[in-house]
């Protein structure tokens, strides 16, 4: 029954979290009401800003599908994603940040591969990077694993993630609603993992549709949550993520081992980058993944760029550097990327 319903006319609920990004909030909304199928709602969550962005947002309301919810002290991600989470009516979600932009056409054509695969609990495409003024600075190379719009089963899922690492861009999942509040919703707990646990636990259940075009932008801030955290506030994330998915159940224990892994060995890169010769902290986390020596050795200052930064947004590895191996990348996405 809830299947039948969604392939007919599923609905879209748009939850935008805001916090000091005045700069860019206007043109964020502008982009996710301006869409061919717009939300059918759009909350967004004003959490406490310092930076005098109300008077911004505050003609936003006069469109009737845009609700204004304000907290007078900041409250955190967790809880403002949570505050805008519990007004939703939508069956699917989109959760993007207020920095960042949906490109023409995404919903469009989200909302129809979701309607075809109403078993799906996610829809994913691949990401374009911008600067802070909005420069395009190409696409965010991930792995192209369909040629055409397609339902990857969670077997076919993890057959992917097994080959490329991660693969799923956060910045543009538009989720289940149902399948998200089952999961447990942004667990507060874990802060900016919690779309990266979301991904891995509802594509493991009920697989998600990937569209190979670039259809969001993310503006990869020094201002965000990943760039701040510190050494053993990222090795808590990783052991409380792997919790929460031992718990939720439908993640392999050998899949939850080499998710683990991978974290590590990213917040490793992120240490050896900020200091090229490895230190304390360093020696710690390699020994945490094989006893230390070739976790240091493995890779070069170029690839170490950004890794950490990565896996704490929930977004995935590059498929090859952009400076080596690029031909591959290229014809891998050429055609794909419009």
């Amino acid at each position: 029954m809830l299947n039948s319903r969604l392939a007919m006319s599923p609905t879209l609920s748009v939850v935008v979290p805001h916090y000091n990004h005045g700069r860019y909030v206007a043109g964020c909304l502008k982009a996710l009401l301006g869409q061919s199928r717009p939300p059918d709602e759009l909350i967004l969550v004003e959490d406490g800003s310092t930076d005098g962005s109300w008077p911004l947002i505050e003609p936003f309301a006069a469109d009737p599908r845009v609700r204004l919810v304000r907290h007078e002290k900041n409250q955190g991600l967790s809880k403002t994603v949570a505050d805008g989470l519990a007004l939703c009516t939508g069956d699917y979600v989109f959760i993007p940040a207020a920095d960042d932009l949906v490109l023409p056409g995404y919903f469009d054509k989200a909302m129809a591969q979701l309607a075809a695969h109403p078993q799906a609990g996610i829809c994913c495409s691949l990401a374009g990077l911008i600067d802070a003024d909005g420069r395009d600075l190409g696409p965010y190379r991930t792995p192209v694993v369909r040629d055409r719009p397609s339902y990857l089963s969670p077997a076919e899922f993890f057959e992917e993630y097994r080959k490329h690492g991660n693969w799923v861009t956060s910045t543009s999942a538009v989720f289940r609603r149902a399948a998200l509040i089952e999961a447990g919703g942004f667990p507060a707990e874990l802060g900016s993992t919690a779309d990266g646990y979301l991904i891995h636990a509802l594509s493991a259940r009920y697989g998600l549709c990937f569209i190979p075009e670039r259809l969001v932008a993310w503006r990869p801030l020094e201002t965000s949550l990943a760039y701040s955290s510190t050494t053993d506030r990222a090795l808590g994330l990783i052991e409380t993520q792997d919790a929460w998915l031992a718990r939720y159940g439908s993640v392999p224990p050998e899949h939850r081992a080499r998710l683990k892994r991978v974290g590590l060995q990213n917040v490793l890169d992120h240490l050896t980058r900020l200091k090229p010769f490895p230190g304390e902290e360093a020696r710690r986390v390699a020994a945490m993944i094989d006893g230390g020596g070739s976790a240091i050795r493995g890779r070069t200052d170029d690839d170490r760029r950004g890794a950490a930064l990565r896996h704490l947004s929930g977004a995935p590895e590059p498929l090859l550097h952009p400076r080596r191996g690029g031909r591959r990348a290229r014809r891998e996405q050429r055609g794909a990327v419009h």
